[in-house]
C-alpha cells in the first residue's frame, strides 16, 4: 500500500507538471508563419517568407549576414552559405550550414550571421564545426543571449558557446533554465598562419523540455500502470 500511494503522487506531480507547461505555451498563429524551407542558402532566410519562418514550434527570425577577407581570401556572399534545417522534435532543432569559409597561408575569411529563436520551453544550445586543413584553425564564437536578441543583451544573460578545430573540442553546449526566446550573434573564422584551413560544415541548434501532450501522454500511462498493480493487489489479498 505504501508503494501504490508513492506512485500516486508521482503521477498528480506529472500531471500537474504537464498542465502547467500547457498553460505556458504560446499559441502559434499557424496562418501567419511559414514553416522553413527544408533546404536552401541564407540569403533565403533573410528573405523568404519576410525573414521569418518555423520549425516545429519554435519561430526564427531576425537573420543578418557579414563576411569578410583578408590578403586575397574568398569573402562568401549570403547566397553561397546553404543551409538544412534540423528537427528531431525535441533535442536538436535549429539549422546545418555549409559552405567555402577558407583561408590559405596569412589570410583569413569569416562569416557572421545573426538571428532569433522563439518558442516555449528552449533548454540549451549547441554548437559544432567541422573542417580540416594543416598549421591553421576554424573557430566557431557564438554570443548566446538567454530572453532577447543577441544586439544589446544584457551581460548578465550573455553566454558563449566556443568550438575550435584541429586543436580544441569541435561542439560545446550550454545549458540554462527554460527560457522563450534565444539571441544568436555566431561568427565563424577561418585562419591560416604557415598553411592553410577550410571549414565545411558549421551548425546550431536548441533543445527543448518535452511536448505537453507527451507528458500528459506518459502521465496516463502511469495511472493505467497504477490501477493495473492495484487491481492485483487486491485479487492477491482476497485469494490469500
Amino acid at each position: 500500500m505504501r508503494h501504490l500511494k508513492q506512485l500516486l503522487v508521482v503521477c498528480a506531480i506529472v500531471l500537474g507538471a504537464a498542465m502547467g507547461l500547457r498553460a505556458n505555451t504560446a499559441p502559434v498563429d499557424a496562418p501567419a508563419l511559414q514553416p522553413c524551407d527544408p533546404t536552401g542558402n541564407f540569403q533565403m532566410l533573410m528573405s523568404a517568407h519576410r525573414g521569418t519562418c518555423t520549425i516545429g514550434d519554435k519561430i526564427f527570425s531576425g537573420f543578418t549576414f557579414m563576411s569578410s577577407a583578408s590578403n586575397g581570401a574568398h569573402a562568401l556572399h549570403a547566397s553561397q552559405l546553404d543551409y538544412q534545417v534540423i528537427n528531431d522534435g525535441t533535442k536538436a532543432i535549429g539549422f546545418s550550414f555549409s559552405g567555402a569559409i577558407n583561408a590559405g597561408h596569412l589570410q583569413h575569411s569569416s562569416v557572421a550571421i545573426t538571428y532569433e529563436v522563439s518558442g516555449p520551453g528552449i533548454i540549451d544550445a549547441q554548437a559544432s564545426i567541422s573542417g580540416h586543413g594543416s598549421l591553421g584553425n576554424g573557430q566557431v564564437i557564438d554570443l548566446v543571449c538567454l530572453g532577447g536578441p543577441s544586439v544589446g543583451c544584457p551581460s548578465a544573460n550573455l553566454r558563449t558557446l566556443h568550438a575550435v578545430l584541429p586543436a580544441g573540442p569541435s561542439t560545446a553546449t550550454i545549458a540554462f533554465s527554460p527560457v522563450d526566446e534565444v539571441g544568436f550573434n555566431k561568427s565563424v573564422i577561418a585562419f591560416g598562419s604557415t598553411g592553410s584551413f577550410d571549414i565545411t560544415h558549421f551548425s546550431e541548434t536548441v533543445s527543448q523540455v518535452p511536448e505537453p501532450g507527451t507528458l500528459l501522454l506518459f502521465g496516463t500511462g502511469l495511472l493505467l500502470l497504477i490501477l493495473i498493480v492495484s487491481r492485483k493487489q487486491l485479487r492477491t489479498g482476497l485469494t490469500a
